[in-house]
Formats: structure tokens, C-alpha cells, sequence
């Protein structure tokens, strides 16, 4: 069978926040054709479950406030949090002008964003299995993908990698991942039943080998995760339930919280690092969100940072279309400043926390 083939200005890989939001923001101003690849249908397991109220400003100037609102997120009124010292410390959002917090199903989430994508004139393909990617005779790149078992071709003039941390066409096309730390999340979803005491607000309890963060989510759902060094869990990659549950027994307020959940899924381990590219640009192509620049989950700021560098990318791309040589390089030059100041904030709140001094995972963080 012939494979059907598409022709575009952009072409978009990874439908996540960073990918969709890109499509948005070149959407929104039109004269674009744009492709966005997905390799999921949205039915995997996906982190990154809180929002800051300020994510209002961004959804709104993309055109998906209304339909992320319809999604019931759960509203959360800011962070309970014992770090650096014993007691439980409550920052709220109550005078925040954005209003609350949000905690969010991610795969709904990221779902609903490319559906708006679609809405707004972009070509989504999802189940997207991408089976090679390359630059031809003209210039152009020339993706080839399998959909339901038919292949299918994009040309597309610039490419954008929003792979997420894997990089994929980053690091094919010779760009290097710089680590900060190996940082990972062992995350379980639980069903919460009546009278549990998980409460609406994120909560994060430091301890010895890490720390723990919980957060309410739609549909009478929770997730816990264990943050710590990969090295750290290895020693219960055998029996990682059991693991999970031994670690959680050396808390002291979250196994209070989750005494009334009953697990769903899990253990999952997800890459948590705080890394970036050597440089987010190449020939023809950029990327955006955590391909370019990936954060600590404790910032909170994940899935915040992956829309604004979507909205960043697309007004770079523009600029570049209109033949403005140094567009994309003031891009690069964003993301460089973006997670230096990151990078400054995230030393500050690990140097907060100075009540085991012996621990490997926080000695780590202090030097």
C-alpha cells in the first residue's frame, strides 16, 4: 500500500504540554501548518500532577482555560510541607491573584491539550509509532511513522523535540544530556475510600533517603511518590511493592494520610533528574519542554515550564519564519537563563534541609 504523506511548516514530536502548547501558540497566530506525533494514545501512565495557580495565565493565552476547567481538575489550596524541620509548615494560595492550585489527571490532561491542538487546525496523530526521521534532498525533514499498521510520511520545513527527557531527536542528531543529579520517582496511585485524612493540599515530607510527595486527584483517585537516588531504590528493584511500603513505613505524617487508600497501580518508576541539553538547537530543528530542560518534581513547576517553553518555541519559530536571523538563538539563550535561575532556586530549598547530615541523598545536595 502506498503511504499516505502530509506536507507542513512544523512538525512536532510528543504530544505532552510542551508539544501541544507549541501547536497552540503557532495555531493561535496562524499561517502555520503544523503535525503533531504522538506515540501513545494517552492511555499510559503519566506524572507531574500539580499545577500553580499561575498556569490560569498560560492556558488562557493558548485557548484551553474553558476546556481544562470542563475537566473537573481538582482544586488544591497550596502545599503542607515538613522540610528542614519536624512541625508541618502550610503555604497557601489564597492571595495568589491566579487563585489556587490545581491537581490534575496528567493523562487527561495532556489529552485534552492535543484535542485542542486539533480543534485549533493542527494535524494530530496519535499511536504514532515513528519508524525513522530525516533530513532530504531539499532541506526539509521527511518523518516516517506506522498508524494502525499504515504508514504514513510528513515533510515538514523545521522540527521541533518534545520527546521529554529521552531527547530522542535531539540526542540522534548529536546533542548530549547534561545530568545534575539522578533523581527518580517511585510513584504508586491509590483509590481513596471514606474518612481518609489526604487533604486537598499537595503534601511533601522530607525524610533520610529522600523525600515524599502526595496530592488528591479527580475521581477519588491519589498518588504518593518516593523522590530518591536511582542508586538509593536499586537495593528493591526485586521486590519494589514491598519496597515502596517498607520506605513509606519511615514516614511520619504520610502514612498517616494514605491509612484509608487502597492501592490502585504501582509501583511506577519514573526519571525525575534535573538535566538539560548541551545546546535545545540544530539544523532545522529545536527542542522544547523537558527535551530542552528538565526540573526537580520538588519546583513543582514541571508542567508549568514544558507550556511556557511550548509558547517560548512557537514565537522563537515565528520570528524564524519571518526571517529573523537570531530568533532561535535567543531561544537557546532563554533556556540557558531559565535553568540557571532554577538551578540557583532548587540549591536553596535542598540547602534548607540539614537534619541528616549523614545521608548519601543529602549529602549529595549539599555539595
Amino acid at each position: 500500500m502506498r503511504p499516505s504523506v502530509r506536507k507542513v511548516d512544523v512538525a512536532l514530536l510528543g504530544g505532552g504540554p510542551a508539544g501541544s502548547a507549541t501547536a497552540l501558540a503557532l495555531a493561535r497566530h496562524g499561517g502555520f501548518s503544523i503535525a503533531l506525533l504522538e506515540r501513545s494514545s494517552y492511555d499510559n501512565v503519566r506524572v507531574g500532577e500539580t499545577l500553580p495557580p499561575e498556569v490560569r495565565f498560560l492556558l488562557q493565552s493558548l485557548g484551553g482555560w474553558d476546556q481544562f476547567v470542563r475537566h473537573v481538575p481538582c482544586a488544591s489550596p497550596g502545599i503542607r510541607c515538613v522540610w528542614g524541620e519536624k512541625d508541618v509548615h502550610d503555604s497557601n494560595s489564597i492571595f495568589n491573584p491566579y487563585g489556587t492550585s490545581w491537581h490534575i489527571d496528567r493523562g487527561r490532561f495532556d489529552a485534552m491539550l492535543a484535542r485542542t491542538a486539533e480543534n485549533s487546525g493542527t494535524y494530530l496523530f496519535t499511536g504514532a509509532s515513528r519508524t525513522s526521521c530525516s533530513e532530504g534532498k531539499s532541506g526539509d525533514w521527511e518523518i516516517c511513522s506506522k498508524l494502525g499498521g499504515k504508514q504514513f510520511i510528513v515533510h515538514a520545513k523545521l522540527l521541533v523535540d518534545a520527546t521529554g527527557r529521552a531527547s530522542m531527536l535531539a540526542r540522534k542528531r548529536g546533542a548530549r544530556r547534561i545530568l545534575y543529579d539522578h533523581l527518580v520517582g517511585v510513584v504508586v496511585f491509590l483509590s481513596v475510600r471514606e474518612g481518609s485524612a489526604l487533604g486537598d493540599s499537595t503534601f511533601v515530607e522530607a525524610v533520610e533517603d529522600g523525600w515524599w510527595y502526595s496530592a488528591l486527584l479527580p475521581n477519588s483517585r491519589a498518588v504518593v511518590a518516593h523522590m530518591t537516588d536511582a542508586d538509593l531504590n536499586a537495593r528493591g528493584h526485586n521486590r519494589p511493592l514491598e519496597y515502596w511500603q517498607s520506605q513509606l513505613s519511615k514516614t511520619i505524617h504520610t502514612k498517616a494520610l494514605i491509612n484509608r487508600c487502597a492501592l490502585d497501580s504501582g509501583p511506577h518508576i519514573f526519571a525525575a533528574d534535573s538535566s538539560k541539553l548541551n545546546t535545545p538547537l540544530g539544523k532545522n530543528w529545536l527542542a522544547a519542554g523537558d527535551a530542552a530542560m528538565a526540573f526537580d518534581p520538588l519546583s513543582s513547576q514541571g508542567v508549568y515550564k514544558a507550556l511556557e517553553s511550548g509558547i517560548r518555541a512557537a514565537r522563537a519559530i515565528r520570528e524564524h519564519f519571518d526571517g529573523d536571523t537570531g530568533a532561535l538563538r535567543r531561544y537557546v539563550r532563554e533556556v540557558d537563563d531559565t535553568f540557571d535561575q532554577y538551578r540557583v532556586m532548587r540549591n536553596k530549598y535542598y540547602g534548607m534541609e540539614r537534619r541528616w547530615p549523614r545521608s548519601t541523598f543529602w549529602r549529595r545536595r549539599l555539595s
